[in-house]
């Protein structure tokens, strides 16, 4: 609670989360409470490794029949959070009117709707589908609350962050465990409970089955339209004197228990939405119906992009959509998700398991069914870390063998999504805007910042590979994101990017090596590296304008006036020193073609690398490049580097670019006395910049669509069933179609020119995946 005025008491606040309407009655529920606060700071504690997930003897091995039980512990704990959203709505709107979020509200009650007309149904409980036990359930809240709790204490430094965050997910896991052990009970109370009804009077919210996180309205940087932030946000507004009218927060007391709201709130909200990132993967997307992960891979990356050591997160769900970050803050928001990561795949290696593709002890816990469902789904983990001295880039395997691992693992996996990160770095940035001037300066909340890190992750199943191997073979040059470039350092190999190997996820001892050795690899990225930051301390004395960017050419015009004065010079020397030596010559002309010829020479040198080069800029021994390849004649800078660096750096530039080539920037000259981008850009230059081209599957046919991870991106995603429509007007880079056999024929083996588009035209179904033409370019 804030401390406002040490003499003012406010006794007649309510719990959130309180037990007593589900036959819990006080003391009991302080019991539990207790219990959790031991279990949590134990959990918490520094140099305290993770726990792994321990399951029953149903999940001894991660066969398809174990999935099915990991989607039935995902959709019971929806069921659950779903109580609790709907409990702290009715709360809010008895007490805070300004904090109900509607949404929550409607999506919550329609969930324990259609479980309770679930379990009504006569044939329920004769269903064949694997059930969890209680006891995994309980254990799988306890692993989910450890791994929310360390990634969240891991984003930001401060005595009142700590007590908050422990606090609230004290009182959630409790609940969450009350529920869930009478799940049908607890939903029909919760559901008498509707103290908001008179509100939700006149909402009419169509339920088409639609994912669950279209529902959450977000666009394609991750904003969250129907935020429940945003209430938050004008109710802090108002308690601190932000908004004109105060008339509801004149009395001492009357701001206390708005800010105990918000307080509880703010951090409840988050809390849960961490959950809901959790479980919408396990479970499936689609409201209505639950599905299993059986055939997938998710994949979380924090790569090099090559400039200022700048990195970039990209992450691939279990539907194959993409998502990515390089704000500089989640990326370090998203160090402590990878650290619990690191520690979560060491707690996995602890597990015993039993051999692979043995199932036989689930037969006895399950229905009579194929012996299929009870073999190994080859769960497959790679991953590599460079996170602290004790990194290393070489990619590491493991075969998860039983679903005990598996949960381990792909917890702090699913916490490590940008979608998450980008909540978490928002909600510490609201904390610290909502704090009381007194505890920000006694007790300030801070975000961790922490060194530059890399990091590579993959989960997969046998199955997808198999899956992919035969999807791929129709797209040749489109792959997922664990065989990407970006993986490691191979986008640092130079532009040579084709004859980078894509590993399999699964070993293949037939497969020919058809790429150079990965100790070649690394000596070139290492060489490239050498190279990048060489160009990037030249590139760093440009001086970028409006319409061009300004070089400084000392030692150019320096060699050419040296050159100029020694023929002006040596034609006066040769003139006065021949005298009247030779008959009928005048010796001074000589000294006038040799000063005819040093004219020559400057007026040569001026002009033949740049169309417009002012005497005044010239004689200050500066140039003023209006396109690439004038920078790229000047500096003697490759032009894909120069291409990747502007684009890297635009958000941060006065540039503004014309020319052929520009549509992948942002900020076009109206004019035509713009920059001029007349070099087709690369798909080297593309990924060295931040550039990411996604095959998708469009109404047409084949396309791409760029997913833009250049410095200053928050949060942008391509998602299958997606559109590059949006409400504010945002023009997106697409490419509508890709090039057939025929004109591939027609360009004799050259280059296939891709056609980029700028607009919100593109719709496609789904997600192909990462689109790696070495010999595209992109116009």
């Amino acid at each position: 609670m804030p401390a406002l005025d040490p003499r003012l008491v406010v006794d007649d606040l309510p719990t959130f989360d309180d037990l007593a309407e589900y036959d819990v009655d006080e003391e009991q529920q302080l019991r539990l409470w207790d219990m959790e606060v031991k279990r949590l700071v134990d959990a918490v504690q520094p140099g305290t490794p993770l726990q792994a997930f321990n399951g029953t003897e149903a999940l001894n091995v991660d066969s398809r029949r174990s999935y099915e039980i990991l989607s039935d512990l995902a959709d019971g704990l929806v069921v659950a959070l779903a109580v609790l959203d709907h409990d702290g709505q009715n709360l809010v709107v008895d007490h805070q009117k300004g904090l109900f979020e509607k949404h929550l509200f409607q999506r919550s009650r329609q969930t324990l709707e259609r479980f309770c007309d679930a379990e009504a149904e006569p044939h329920h409980s004769d269903s064949d589908q694997p059930t969890a036990s209680a006891e995994d359930r309980f254990r799988f809240v306890d692993h989910c609350t450890a791994v929310i709790a360390r990634v969240l204490l891991a984003a930001a430094e401060g005595k009142h962050w700590q007590i908050f965050i422990l606090a609230t997910l004290v009182k959630i896991s409790t609940k969450l465990k009350v529920v869930l052990a009478k799940p049908a009970q607890c939903a029909r109370v919760s559901l008498d409970n509707n103290a908001a009804g008179p509100y939700m009077e006149k909402l009419s919210i169509p339920d088409h089955g639609h994912r669950e996180r279209r529902q959450q309205g977000f666009d394609v940087k991750g904003f969250q339209s129907d935020s429940p932030m945003n209430p938050l946000l004008q109710s802090i507004l108002a308690a601190r004197g932000g908004q004109p009218n105060k008339s509801d927060y004149e009395g001492r007391e009357d701001v206390l228990k708005t800010f105990y709201f918000i307080q509880c709130t703010k951090y409840r909200l988050v809390m849960l939405l961490m959950f809901e990132y959790l479980m919408v993967p396990l479970r499936g997307s689609y409201r209505l119906v639950k599905s299993s992960l059986t055939s997938f891979e998710i994949c979380a990356m924090v790569y090099e992009t090559g400039f200022e050591q700048f990195r970039t997160m990209v992450f691939q769900d279990n539907c194959m959509d993409l998502s990515g970050s390089s704000d500089p803050g989640m990326i370090s928001v998203a160090h402590g998700a990878f650290v619990v990561l690191k520690e979560a795949i060491k707690a996995s290696k602890g597990l015993s398991a039993p051999p692979r593709n043995t199932g036989d002890n689930q037969a006895s816990h399950g229905s009579p069914g194929n012996e299929a469902t009870n073999e190994s789904a080859g769960t497959h983990l790679s991953w590599s870390f460079w996170i602290d001295e004790t990194g290393s880039q070489t990619v590491q395997e493991l075969d998860l063998r039983s679903m005990s691992q598996v949960i381990t693992v792909l917890i702090p996996l699913l916490m490590a999504r940008p979608e998450s990160i980008y909540q978490i770095s928002k909600f510490v940035n609201m904390v610290i805007f909502a704090d009381l001037d007194g505890n920000r300066q006694d007790n300030p909340v801070k975000p961790k910042t922490h060194e530059a890190y890399t990091a590579f992750v993959c989960l997969t199943t046998k199955d997808f590979v198999l899956n992919q191997q035969k999807t791929f073979a129709d797209h040749e040059h489109t792959t997922s994101l664990s065989h990407a470039l970006m993986r490691r350092t191979n986008v640092l190999a130079g532009d040579r990017i084709g004859v980078v190997r894509r590993t399999s996820s699964f070993p293949n001892p037939d497969q020919i090596a058809e790429a150079e050795d990965q100790a070649t690899i690394q000596s070139r990225v290492r060489a490239h590296q050498e190279e990048l930051k060489k160009v990037s301390a030249q590139m760093s004395e440009w001086v970028v304008e409006e319409t061009g960017i300004m070089v400084n050419t000392k030692l150019y015009v320096t060699s050419v006036m040296a050159v100029a004065t020694l023929l002006v010079c040596g034609g006066i020397s040769v003139g006065a020193s021949i005298g009247e030596r030779i008959t009928g010559v005048d010796p001074f002309n000589i000294a006038t073609f040799c000063w005819v010829l040093a004219a020559f020479v400057i007026l040569f040198c001026k002009t033949v690398r740049v169309h417009d080069w002012p005497w005044n800029d010239f004689f200050h021994r500066r140039v003023l490049c209006k396109s690439v390849t004038e920078l790229s004649s000047v500096t003697g800078v490759k032009p894909d580097l120069i291409l990747a660096k502007l684009l890297h750096d635009e958000s941060r530039t006065l540039l503004e670019t014309r020319g052929p080539y520009n549509c992948v920037f942002n900020r076009k000259s109206e004019s035509q006395d713009g920059f001029s981008i007349n070099v087709p850009i690369s798909t080297w230059t593309m990924l060295l910049s931040g550039l990411i081209m996604v095959e998708v599957e469009g109404e047409q046919g084949g396309g791409l669509v760029c997913l833009d991870l250049r410095r200053g991106a928050k949060l942008l995603s391509v998602e299958n069933l997606g559109s590059h429509d949006s409400e504010e007007g945002k023009k997106f880079i697409f490419c509508d179609r890709l090039p057939g056999q025929d004109e591939k024929l027609v360009s004799g083996g050259g280059a296939d020119r891709m056609q980029l588009k700028r607009g919100q035209e593109m719709v496609w179904m789904r997600a192909v995946g990462v689109y790696e033409n070495a010999n595209a370019e992109f116009v």
